[in-house]
């Protein structure tokens, strides 16, 4: 991990696959669902209140993750199951929303990007939206403006970024957003759609996204458990 910096890259090689960690016999949350799991069609969750933060690694092998709520499949603009694969996984506390962001690439890119974006719970007419890279890079904005969003997160990778000549996999992102810094401080709904689109190699670009209502409104709504 690189202290004091905002991301924490853990470069490929020993990141098993979701489905490995399952067909070992961990007890670690699979982030991929198996082939009969529904597709991102439902936009409400139930995300679990915890009473202690998880270690952001970029692994989501913490004992939190176990409580988590995840989307399964994100799906394309015609409902079906988007390719590549992508899913969101959610967790929160008394104060930060915690974030698991599962990206299946065969091609990783420095730009390849998780698009998060969020309804303020006090006032409908502001929205955040949120970009985090493949790479660790994260640009915020609220109301179309700058914005500093506090999120502090890791990466694992399994590939390197911008090199054609490897067989990527996927990475992954963990992180963990204030609250507050989303109006959300003791708000018990959030409304947030997340995104991502991505280009196989010999394939044509493709996205996917879980909340998104017609022409990309915000349409998910993440329902927070009460405060332990």
């Amino acid at each position: 991990m690189l202290a004091g910096s905002l991301a924490a890259v853990l470069l490929g090689g020993c990141h098993e696959r979701p489905q490995e960690r399952k067909a070992s016999g961990s007890s670690v949350p699979a982030s991929r669902p198996p082939a009969a799991a529904p597709t991102a069609t439902e936009t409400k969750l139930r995300v679990p209140r915890i009473a202690a933060a998880p270690k952001l690694d970029g692994e989501l092998t913490d004992d939190a993750w176990h409580a988590d709520v995840r989307t399964h499949a994100f799906v394309d603009a015609g409902g079906q199951e988007a390719r590549p694969f992508s899913e969101a996984h959610f967790l929160a506390d008394a104060g930060t929303l915690y974030l698991g962001l599962y990206a299946a690439d065969q091609d990783i890119e420095p730009s390849d990007a998780f698009h998060l974006s969020i309804r303020d719970p006090g006032d409908a007419a502001v929205s955040y939206a949120l970009d985090i890279s493949a790479t660790g890079a994260v640009t915020g904005t609220r109301a179309q403006q700058p914005w500093k969003s506090g999120l502090e997160l890791a990466i694992d990778r399994d590939g390197t970024p911008g090199d054609a000549r490897d067989e990527d996999e996927e990475w992954v992102v963990e992180a963990a957003l204030p609250l507050a810094a989303i109006g959300a401080g003791s708000a018990n709904a959030i409304a947030l759609t997340v995104s991502r689109c991505d280009t196989p190699k010999g394939g044509a670009r493709a996205c996917g996204s879980w909340g998104a209502g017609p022409g990309g409104a915000i349409a998910g709504v993440l329902e927070l458990e009460p405060k332990k």
